[in-house]
């Protein structure tokens, strides 16, 4: 079954040099592409038709409005992601081993990612995110460290769950907003923060 997830959907133009949309896209292979067109819908269609040659599909996309300084946006959000996840051999802009609504969260503040201290002054960090997360079923054996979180899109990352208010178990469907501080951390593990109160839920479907 394929999930697919759009949202908006603007009139295909021709835009400024200085403005255009940032785009995301996974695609059924798990690999994440981020970019930015002025033509969105000439450039979904081109993505479709390039993704069909491999045999893959589509399942979630997600564009940002039109914009002004997409370019920059663009170069920030490729160089955060490439410290959250791997690049393939598809070129910059392809990564591995990022979920898509880590992906959106970060392209979402890609004008706003902020610089690291360093000698160039250039360098770009991955931003904090707020995203809801729900624990889920622990698929893994019983040494495997961290919590199982499934993401609105779907995806099921592990993370190091800190808790100041709360000493008990988490129990599985458990929903929580949660802080990502931007950092991956030994063997894959995302850090996490809880940000709300835990409430027990509903196994979801595919929100996003």
């Amino acid at each position: 079954m394929t999930h697919t997830t759009t949202v908006p959907n603007p009139r295909a133009t021709t835009t400024p040099s200085s403005a255009g949309h940032l785009y995301v896209i996974q695609f059924s292979s798990n690999v994440i592409k981020v970019g930015r067109c002025g033509d969105l819908r000439r450039r979904s269609e081109e993505h479709r038709r390039d993704a069909a040659r491999y045999d893959v599909t589509i399942v979630h996309e997600w564009c940002s409005p039109l914009v002004e300084g997409v370019r920059v946006r663009e170069r920030n959000l490729l160089k955060a992601l490439g410290q959250l996840g791997d690049r393939t051999g598809g070129g910059r802009e392809y990564f591995r081993d990022i979920p898509f609504a880590i992906a959106v969260a970060q392209a979402e503040r890609a004008d706003r990612l902020p610089v690291e201290k360093c000698c160039c002054g250039k360098c770009v960090a991955p931003t904090t995110m707020d995203l809801t997360v729900q624990v889920a079923e622990d698929l893994e054996p019983e040494d495997v460290v961290g919590v199982p979180l499934r993401l609105t899109c779907g995806a099921v990352i592990r993370a190091v769950v800190h808790n100041d208010d709360r000493d008990e178990e988490f129990q599985v469907n458990d929903e929580f907003e949660a802080e990502f501080d931007g950092v991956r951390l030994w063997d894959g593990l995302w850090s996490v923060y809880v940000n709300s109160d835990i409430r027990p839920g509903q196994r979801w479907g595919i929100l996003r």
